[in-house]
């Protein structure tokens, strides 16, 4: 089941490890090599409930650790006041292997994912340039990008490989 390590100490090329026997990956690692700081900013980003217009609801709310990383008390999952959204959040296990996401499949690449809920106004209900302005200026996160990308500089692209990262 875990696939991806991320232990102190240990190179981006150990931190994610295919079981023998188990198909290539379809996520592109090249373009988005796992390391310790954005499995780290990822974490930080999937919990934190800023990511949502009114600073009330993470990915999290949605996607609990208690619940195999989905939502189990409510038939649809609830976003920002309170509002059911159209669907129950997908699990999130061996996402590597995937090349469709949500029950439609309607997204094919797990870096835009994010997008989807955090723009819907029945789940996190932002505006992605509301969402990096908020980043930019609450501590630490400039500290986190800068440790994770390299920089600072807080922009959509790095946002979303940090959660990818994380979600991976």
């Amino acid at each position: 089941w875990i696939v991806l390590f991320l232990v102190s100490g240990i190179s981006s090329e150990k931190l994610f490890f295919i079981p023998d026997g188990w198909p290539v990956p379809v996520y592109d690692f090249q373009q988005n090599p796992p390391t310790q700081a954005k499995f780290d900013l990822g974490r930080r980003l999937f919990y934190d409930p800023i990511l949502s217009a009114d600073s009330s609801t993470s990915c999290s709310s949605c996607h609990s650790n208690y619940n195999a990383l989905t939502h189990t008390d409510h038939a649809l999952s609830h976003g920002i006041n309170d509002h059911v959204g159209k669907r129950n959040s997908m699990t999130l296990f061996n996402l590597a292997w995937k090349d469709a996401f949500f029950w439609d499949g309607a997204v094919h690449q797990l870096d835009v994912q994010a997008l989807a809920p955090l723009t819907d106004s029945n789940e996190l209900g932002s505006k992605v340039n509301e969402v990096m302005q908020r980043l930019k200026t609450t501590a630490p996160y400039p500290t986190l990008f800068k440790k994770a990308f390299g920089r600072e500089e807080i922009n959509t692209q790095n946002f979303l490989k940090a959660l990818a990262i994380f979600e991976l």
